[in-house]
């Protein structure tokens, strides 16, 4: 059923129990599907126009949709008790023990894509929105400098051996570089004159 529904490959250790879940929820679904299309199917044949010209109003007196509305809502309440919760209980209400001095890292899930959020020098992390990305500008000379601190920390005698990138965000010739930085301070929060003239990922002017 998981190739059928061309689920991703487990990846983890929990991956089979949300799959577990993922597809019986769908089988839920096309039952429910086939049960009330039938329940809606049905009485338009039986009681169609041709066949009762004669209206009549004491409507149905079998109780199967409510054997299929008591059958859907069983099936739903077995998948939120009997699994979700308590998955929900043991992969992220009980979270697990570790020591004394953990290095923590927050990913959040999107689409084709993990947005993994690090932590300051500090061990303190950003304003986090939404889309999961942190949009704390930290381009001043002080971060750059604390980051280049702990990555030599980090690396110890090898640091002179590894190559240093910057990834530029913004690249504009132009003969008016304040009026250029401006509009980018404008647009990036947390950015100041200063650090956009200083930073090493714009590359503004001539």
């Amino acid at each position: 059923m998981s190739n059928l529904m061309r689920l991703p490959l487990q990846g983890t250790e929990h991956a089979g129990a949300v799959d577990f879940v993922t597809v019986a929820i769908h089988i839920v679904m096309l039952i429910a599907l086939f049960v009330w299309g039938a329940l809606f199917i049905i009485p338009l044949i039986r009681y169609r126009r041709k066949k009762n010209p004669t209206a009549d109003y004491t409507g149905l007196k079998t109780k199967t949709p409510y054997i299929a509305v008591a059958l859907i809502a069983i099936s739903e309440m077995i998948l939120l008790f009997g699994f979700s919760l308590p998955f929900w209980e043991e992969q992220v209400a009980a979270m697990p023990e570790h020591d004394d001095d953990p290095f923590e890292v927050r990913v959040v899930a999107q689409q084709f894509a993990w947005n993994v959020h690090y932590p300051g020098p500090d061990g303190v992390f950003g304003r986090t929105r939404e889309d999961g990305h942190s949009h704390d500008v930290q381009w001043s000379t002080r971060h750059l400098d604390a980051q280049l601190e702990q990555l030599r920390g980090g690396a110890g005698d090898r640091f002179d051996d590894i190559e240093l990138n910057a990834m530029v965000q913004v690249v504009r010739i132009t003969d008016d570089r304040e009026a250029a930085l401006a509009e980018v301070v404008e647009r990036v929060e947390g950015l100041t004159m200063d650090d956009a003239a200083a930073t090493p990922y714009l590359l503004i002017g001539t």
